[in-house]
């Protein structure tokens, strides 16, 4: 769908989290070459009330020849998670979130479209599908092909 210079595409699916499944809708909203997502995810109540989370993801906030930058912002209620066999090593119970900004470097060689990525951020503790489930800075770094 579009709205005049605005693209949307609504998506949803369904996702595993250790808390049971988890429901989302993404929404992707492009104007001109800039692409972003806002999702917002819901919590299946069969074992814990009310618990789920919304992020925005904004692709190329920066961009030139050679370096783009994107910002990723999650926030999220969710239940405890017992790991231990001690009640008192329940871990993430409550609000939560997470931001990190994450650049592409090109890698400029005939033939070859790839880039250097490196992601920085901060997370409090929770669970967000690819991160550490703990509090921990967002420190990665990859190559794209």
């Amino acid at each position: 769908m579009h709205f005049r210079d605005v693209h949307y595409l609504p998506v949803l699916r369904a996702g595993l989290t250790p808390f049971g499944v988890e429901y989302h809708l993404d929404n992707y909203l492009r104007h001109k070459k800039n692409v972003t997502c806002i999702e917002i995810r819901y919590g299946d109540r069969t074992f814990y009330n009310s618990w789920g989370g919304a992020g925005i993801l904004v692709e190329k906030i920066y961009h030139n020849e050679s370096l783009s930058l994107d910002l990723n912002i999650n926030v999220w209620n969710q239940p405890g998670l017992k790991l231990g066999k001690d009640q008192t090593d329940l871990i993430g119970t409550g609000p939560g979130g997470a931001f990190s900004v994450r650049g592409f470097f090109d890698i400029r060689k005939p033939g070859l479209s790839s880039s250097l990525v490196l992601e920085l951020g901060y997370k409090s503790t929770g669970y967000l599908d690819g991160y550490e489930l703990d509090v921990a800075p967002i420190i990665m770094a990859g190559i794209t092909l």
